[in-house]
């Protein structure tokens, strides 16, 4: 073995020793081959449907770098549910599910952050935070085996009071469909032509939920407002906003926006737009929820486009202790000639 690699390029010498040490490591160490290194959470099954066998779900809780993980997978056993069927005798197999949070038996508020409807979303599918923490699933066929995942970060749990805190957690769904889109034939007579659309067959039906109690550890939340007084581009030899936009009906400058990413690459929210400008000279104010006096954010500033992907323009990341409290800073960055951000820090929120 040893002559053998002694024989050997230095290069693929080095990437086969180096390939070695890491199955050595992971073999001695196995708390290192751990899917990202989650902390399971134990939780209780609560209550339940009359419908539900525990068996038809599996469910797994956990927590790392203060996000909450939630996945729930079907199982095989959800082949002997009674599903409901159509007028046609079809079984409906289709349906989605959501999902609330509550604690002492009320629903948990949510973080109510601010965001304009650009195609930035929560979970991915759902609306940002508003009135309530919850989740809603796609329509899945529970015909076939299927996954929900999605993560929370803790500090949309802001209302709740620092350290330990029982939630209870409630899966639910409202209508069964039909598990996949048919087609059927629709005349227009006026025309004398036949399309095809495709659609669900749907019956509302309660039939499926559970709860799930369980005890997490919620951090110190601190709270910031974020205030931006706009934002000026570069527009010299190295870096010209002009051209970003081709258009026969306004300027060919971009339509600004800025976003705020926290932690470290996760969206949090942004502004709206402002048309054909380098020069982005709206008002914007912003609650930032976070974890400690001098985290650190994300400063995006993108030009947005309807028909395609937004194109960069700057991004950077600030700690929050650069900022005097309530006083103006301007600062440049990348291609921003200076951007305009007054900090207001309330402090620790939740004790």
């Amino acid at each position: 073995m040893y002559f053998y690699i002694s024989m050997l390029n230095p290069f693929i010498k080095f990437i086969f020793l180096c390939l070695l040490l890491a199955q050595l490591f992971a073999s001695c160490f196995p708390l290192f081959n751990r899917e990202r290194g989650l902390q399971p959470v134990e939780f209780i099954i609560s209550e339940k449907s009359p419908f539900t066998k525990e068996d038809y779900f599996k469910l797994t809780i956990d927590s790392l770098n203060n996000y909450l993980y939630i996945k729930l997978k079907t199982t095989e056993a959800l082949s002997d549910f009674q599903f409901p069927k159509d007028k046609n005798g079809n079984p409906l197999t289709g349906t989605a599910f959501n999902f609330v949070f509550s604690a002492k038996g009320k629903t948990i508020e949510g973080a109510s952050l601010c965001r304009p409807n650009l195609n930035n979303t929560y979970f991915g599918y759902n609306k940002w935070l508003s009135n309530t923490i919850s989740y809603s699933s796609d329509t899945l066929d529970l015909k076939e085996k299927q996954m929900i995942e999605f993560k929370i970060p803790f500090y949309a749990f802001h209302k709740l009071k620092y350290g330990q805190q029982e939630l209870e957690l409630h899966c639910s769904q409202a209508v069964f469909c039909s598990g996949t889109k048919f087609g059927t034939a629709v005349i227009d007579t006026a025309r004398a032509d036949t399309s095809t659309i495709y659609i669900r067959n749907y019956v509302p039906s309660s039939l499926l939920s559970f709860k799930v109690k369980f005890k997490i550890n919620i951090p110190p939340i601190y709270k910031t407002k974020l205030y931006g007084y706009g934002i000026q581009l570069r527009n010299d030899s190295v870096y010209s906003p002009a051209g970003m936009d081709n258009t026969i009906w306004n300027s060919s400058y971009p339509d600004v926006y800025w976003t705020i990413n926290f932690p470290g690459e996760d969206f949090y929210c942004s502004s709206d737009y402002q048309k054909s400008t380098d020069h982005y000279d709206s008002k914007d104010t912003f609650y930032l929820y976070h974890y400690t006096p001098n985290d650190s954010i994300a400063i995006g500033v993108w030009d947005h486009d309807n028909l395609s992907r937004d194109d960069y323009i700057s991004f950077s990341s600030f700690s929050l202790n650069q900022f005097h409290q309530n006083k103006l800073a301007r600062f440049a960055f990348d291609n921003v000639k200076e951007f305009r951000l007054k900090v207001d820090r309330q402090g620790f929120i939740n004790k």
